[in-house]
Parts: structure tokens; C-alpha cells; sequence
């Protein structure tokens, strides 16, 4: 698994330089703050592996489906919720019955 503090030190040393190996690593992490960095990242190709990350928790997948921007990004972002989409249907049941348990969507 690679940490955020490990992509954020490959981009320092130069060893990930362009956003395609950035998107290389975002694709092998399963660390949460990796992937909610990635999934505010300005370039197109990171947001996307994080999106086909599986490892994505579903609020995260949620978040980005409301506050995508791009047409790519947001095609995928339909077919990863339809791959997902009984995970997704159990988040948002639980919500529907203890909406006191809803993410903060912010």
C-alpha cells in the first residue's frame, strides 16, 4: 500500500513528475487521504485513477459525483456508482433510515 506521505515524497524527489505517474501510484494506494487528495487534484487523469480506485469509500465516490466538473471524469464516475452500485444502495439506505449518520458532504 502506498501512503499519501509516500506519493507526496515522490513528487518532491521528481521521481513522479508527470500526472500519468502520479495516476500510477494513486491506482496502487489504498490509503483514504491519498485517494480524497487525489480526488481534488487539478489534473483530469489523477481524479480518474482515484475514481476507478476500488479502495474509494463510497462517501468519497458520492462527493465526487455531485462536485465533478469535467465530462470524462463524470462518465466514469457513472460507471464506477453502477459497478458499485449495491454498496452505494447500503450507504444510502442506512442514511434514508439515520439520517444522523449521514457523511459530511464538505
Amino acid at each position: 500500500m502506498i501512503s499519501k506521505n509516500e506519493i507526496d515524497s515522490q513528487i518532491a524527489l521528481g521521481v513522479a513528475e508527470t500526472p500519468q505517474h502520479i495516476a500510477q501510484l494513486v491506482k496502487k494506494t489504498d490509503d483514504a487521504d491519498a485517494l480524497c487528495w487525489a480526488l481534488k487534484h487539478n489534473n483530469t487523469k489523477v481524479r480518474l485513477a482515484a475514481i476507478r480506485n476500488p479502495a474509494l469509500p463510497v462517501d468519497m465516490l458520492l462527493h465526487a459525483c455531485i462536485f465533478e466538473t469535467i465530462d470524462t471524469t463524470r462518465e466514469a464516475l457513472l460507471n464506477v456508482v453502477a459497478l458499485r452500485e449495491e454498496e452505494v444502495n447500503a450507504v444510502l439506505s442506512v442514511v434514508q433510515y439515520y439520517p444522523q449518520l449521514s457523511p459530511d458532504l464538505e
